[in-house]
């Protein structure tokens, strides 16, 4: 019939238990002739009780101009009954239709996806007093140290705070073109403290929660021993009792690695050591990672029979569901060549002394473009990166490019182009450390 469309996804239950699926033609040319796909699944146990219920998924697609109603109604005709509180979650906004329940992430201003949008211990960077996070801000870079060596890296609250606190300056200071994260030690990161982070619930009185864990313990040798693919019952016990104590983090996991993976910079991680649990999250949030030939990353959660909730979005943006599964469903010990393989390292060191000037070189890149646009580039692909290609998000990266064209950093950059002059951002330098 024309006009925008939309698309539903929804999913209904034919009649009674064991109901044989009606055929195709039922549904009618109106349903065919707008494209319906119709996926029969079992889905388990009906909500009135044990009897198995056949489901089906159904993308339909329907005219913007037809109200929710208006299509259930026309669902009914044929035996399909929507799901209780299905119609309630979309609402109707032209061109099309949109769910209430997961708005997409233009739709929300990323401080708002952060939550406390505060600072927790740092206000500022000349006032910077965190010695578990260290900061260092030269002219066009900034240097952040996870700074916790005897505890392998292992995020307690400082480094926390230190991480969520760094990510809002950064937001404040366009002047900061790449940030850099390392950390000092052996170890880049071992994951959660357990005993730091429940003392922090405790005296917070937060409720205890199940942990998404990872144990700094024994991190470091089951990290970095190869041979060490199954955990001895001593090493199963040590873990357990780390993990009994353990809760998820009073800053949030979940949102500052959100923080990091959308900051404006070009982030750098420089992995000086093995990577465990959330430090894996903190390096996939990363834009390029180089790391130290030796380092290697862990994700044995399941071994102890939690799970990485905490850091399976981030890893599975970065490594694919497929590669997701060896790490978290099979807790491979990854490599760096499996790493690198998989996505979440580029480049590789075999000091620690060589990552300046790998960093000064991928700078030397940096500094050749837009810092605006860059932003503008991370925001679009964090923004549509995993989302089914359709008009609403084609009409989002429409929107976005139609924004950097009216910037004043893209009518300078053309004019550079057409009168064969630098613009102004390759000749401010990056003071990068030598």
């Amino acid at each position: 019939q024309g006009g925008p469309c939309s698309t539903l996804l929804a999913v209904a239950r034919w009649g009674p238990p064991h109901a044989a699926p009606p055929a195709a033609a039922p549904l009618g040319a109106r349903r065919a002739a707008a494209g319906a796909m119709l996926t029969w699944a079992p889905t388990g146990f009906s909500p009135n009780g044990p009897e198995p219920s056949r489901y089906i998924e159904m993308q339909s697609t329907v005219n913007a101009q037809k109200d929710v109603e208006n299509e259930a109604q026309a669902l009914a005709q044929h035996g399909v009954t929507l799901g209780t509180g299905h119609i309630d979650g979309y609402i109707w906004e032209p061109p099309g239709m949109r769910s209430t329940r997961e708005p997409p992430p233009w739709d929300t201003s990323t401080l708002a996806q952060m939550g406390t949008a505060k600072p927790q211990q740092c206000t500022s960077a000349s006032e910077w007093n965190n010695e578990e996070f260290l900061l260092e801000i030269r002219d066009g870079i900034a240097y952040c140290t996870l700074n916790r060596p005897a505890a392998n890296n292992a995020i307690n609250i400082g480094i926390g705070n230190g991480l969520h606190d760094a990510a809002l300056i950064f937001r404040s200071r366009p002047d900061i073109r790449v940030v850099v994260l390392t950390g000092n030690g052996r170890m880049f990161c071992a994951g959660g403290d357990p005993k730091s982070l429940a003392e922090a619930h405790t005296k917070a009185g937060d409720k205890i929660r199940s942990a998404s864990g990872e144990g700094a313990r024994d991190g470091e040798r089951l990290a970095e021993d190869e041979s060490i693919d199954n955990p001895t019952g001593d090493d199963i016990s040590s873990f357990a009792k780390a993990f009994s104590q353990k809760e998820d983090y009073t800053f949030s996991l979940e949102r500052t690695l959100m923080e990091w993976a959308t900051l404006p910079q070009f982030t750098i991680c420089c992995m000086n050591g093995s990577a465990m649990g959330g430090g894996v999250g903190l390096v996939c949030a990363c834009d390029m990672v180089i790391s130290i030939k030796t380092a290697h990353i862990v994700l044995s959660e399941v071994k102890l029979g939690v799970i990485p909730a905490a850091v399976a979005p981030m890893v599975t943006r970065t490594v694919g569901m497929t590669n997701a599964k060896r790490l978290f469903v099979q807790a491979e010990n990854c490599s760096l060549q499996m790493a690198k393989q998989m996505g979440i390292v580029q480049r590789a060191v075999n000091e620690i002394a060589e990552f300046a000037a790998v960093v000064k070189d991928v700078v030397s890149k940096i500094q050749a473009l837009a810092p605006g646009a860059v932003a503008a580039t991370k925001k679009t692909l964090f923004a549509t990166g995993d989302k089914v290609i359709s008009e609403p998000l084609m009409n989002f990266a429409s929107g976005e490019y139609v924004k950097v064209r009216t910037m004043k950093e893209c009518e300078e950059g053309m004019k550079a182009l057409a009168s064969k002059k630098r613009p102004a951002w390759m000749e401010k330098a990056i003071a990068v450390k030598e």
